[in-house]
C-alpha cells in the first residue's frame, strides 16, 4: 500500500471521524492523494475541509457534514451519500455517478460540471444550487427541490423529476429529452432553446412559464396548466435569440388535451394534428397559428 494514501480496510468497522481524516490530510502532499474507497464516515464532521479530488468510491457517508466544504473533482460514484448536508459545498466537476442521495441538502452548492448521471436524488433540496453543464441523465429526481435553481446546459435525458419542485428554474438551455416532468411545479420557470420532443409535462404547473423557442413536437402536456405561459417563436423573447431568424412554435402532434391554455400567447404557432380536445383556451392568443388537422373541442364557456 503506497504510505500516500489511505485505504479504508484498515480502519475495519469503526466510522471514521473529522480528526480520523485530518490527520490523514496532514501526512499527504494533498487532499488528491487520500483514497478512501469504501470508507465508513457516517454522521462524521466533515465541514469546510479541503477535499478536492479525493477519493470516496462506494464509501458510507450517511448524514455527513460536509457544508461549505471543497469537494471539487472528488469521487463519490456509488457512494451512499443520504441526507448528506452540503449547503454552499463546491462539488464543481465532482463524480456523483449512481450516488444515493436520497434527501441529501444542497442548497446554495455549486454542482457545476458535476456527475450526477443515474444518481438517486428522492426529495433532495437543491435549491438555488448552480448546476451548469451538470450530466443528470438517467438520474431520479423525484420530488427534488429545484426552486430557482441554474440549469444552464444541464444534462437531464431520461431524468424522472415527477413531483419535482421547478419554480424559476432556470434550464438555459438543456437537454431534457425523454424526461418525465409529471405533476411537476414549473411556475414561471425558463425553458429557452430546450429540445421537448418526447418530454412528458403530463399535469404539470407551467403558469407563467417560457419557452425561448417552444419546439415542442411531439410533447405530452395533457392536464398541465399553461395559462400565461409563452411558447415564442426564435427571434422573439428578448436578446436570447436576438438576431436569429423566425420560425414558428412547433408544436405539431402535441398532446395539450384537457390542459388548461388560458390566456397563452401561441402567435403563428405550427398546431397541425395537435390535440386540444377539453382544452380550456379563453384569452388565448392563436392568431396565425396553423390549425390543420387540430383537434379542438373547448371547454371554456
Amino acid at each position: 500500500m503506497n504510505s500516500n494514501t489511505h485505504e479504508a480496510a484498515e480502519q475495519g468497522d469503526r466510522p471514521l471521524s473529522r480528526e480520523d481524516v485530518e490527520t490523514l490530510l496532514q501526512q499527504l502532499e494533498s487532499p488528491e492523494k487520500l483514497i478512501l474507497i469504501n470508507a465508513n464516515l457516517q454522521e462524521a464532521n466533515l465541514n469546510s475541509l479541503n477535499l478536492s479530488g479525493a477519493n470516496f468510491r462506494g464509501a458510507n457517508l450517511y448524514k455527513t457534514n460536509l457544508i461549505c466544504s471543497n469537494l471539487s473533482g472528488a469521487d463519490f460514484s456509488g457512494a451512499n451519500l443520504r441526507e448528506a448536508i452540503f449547503i454552499r459545498a463546491n462539488l464543481s466537476g465532482t463524480n456523483l455517478s449512481n450516488a444515493s442521495l436520497l434527501a441529501a441538502d444542497f442548497i446554495q452548492a455549486n454542482l457545476e460540471n458535476a456527475d450526477l448521471s443515474n444518481a438517486d436524488l428522492d426529495l433532495a433540496d437543491l435549491y438555488k444550487a448552480k448546476l451548469s453543464n451538470a450530466n443528470l441523465s438517467g438520474a431520479n429526481l423525484w420530488g427534488v427541490n429545484c426552486n430557482e435553481a441554474y440549469l444552464h446546459n444541464v444534462n437531464l435525458q431520461g431524468a424522472n423529476l415527477q413531483d419535482a419542485q421547478l419554480y424559476r428554474a432556470f434550464l438555459f438551455p438543456a437537454n431534457i429529452e425523454n424526461a418525465d416532468f409529471r405533476d411537476a411545479n414549473l411556475r414561471e420557470s425558463h425553458l429557452p432553446g430546450s429540445n421537448l420532443s418526447t418530454v412528458n409535462f403530463s399535469g404539470a404547473d407551467l403558469k407563467g412559464a417560457s419557452f425561448f423557442p417552444g419546439i415542442l413536437s411531439g410533447t405530452n402536456l395533457s392536464r398541465a396548466d399553461l395559462r400565461g405561459a409563452s411558447i415564442f417563436p426564435v427571434g422573439q423573447g428578448g436578446n436570447y435569440w436576438r438576431g436569429a431568424s423566425a420560425s414558428p412554435a412547433n408544436l405539431n402532434r402535441t398532446n395539450l388535451s384537457g390542459a388548461n391554455l388560458r390566456e397563452i400567447k401561441l402567435r403563428e404557432a405550427d398546431l397541425r394534428e395537435a390535440n386540444l380536445s377539453g382544452a380550456d383556451l379563453s384569452g388565448a392568443d392563436l392568431s396565425g397559428a396553423d390549425l390543420t388537422g387540430t383537434i379542438i373541442n373547448n371547454t371554456a364557456d
